[in-house]
């Protein structure tokens, strides 16, 4: 009797555990628009945690822009915009600057290193991807 009850259990279980890895590994669209030479706008996707946004601002500015600098920085947090919600970033200093451990996105002058903006893209994942004008990239 109980092994009759215990294997429909077990196939419920393997079903959602298939279907939470299954979310889990969703692709993850991050719009980018530039604004100028040296701003662009990042557009919070669903699923996009802060430290994806600070992976689609490094890896724009690093391939899109051929930015070369130590530093990218936040002009204006995230806010409700025409694009969605969205923040600009910078890879000109933006004043007070903060420097921060934690993948800030709601202050102006939130800064990162290069390093540090990358560093956030998992390449285990696979599954961030920067969407511009241009076409898409590959955050890793």
């Amino acid at each position: 009797m109980i092994r009759h009850l215990v294997f429909p259990l077990i196939l419920v279980l393997v079903a959602n555990t298939a279907q939470a890895l299954f979310l889990l590994r969703e692709r993850i669209d991050i719009p980018v628009n530039a604004i100028s030479a040296t701003e662009f706008e990042v557009v919070r996707g669903s699923f996009a945690s802060p430290a994806n946004m600070w992976c689609a601002a490094g890896t724009y500015a690093e391939r899109a822009l051929g930015y070369t600098g130590d530093r990218i920085w936040v002009k204006s947090g995230i806010a409700p915009t025409a694009n969605g919600r969205s923040m600009v970033f910078s890879i000109e200093p933006v004043s007070p600057e903060r420097t921060s451990y934690s993948y800030g996105i709601r202050n102006a002058g939130e800064t990162k290193s290069m390093a540090a903006a990358l560093g956030a893209c998992d390449p285990l994942e696979e599954r961030v991807f920067v969407r511009t004008s241009q076409g898409t990239i590959r955050a890793w």
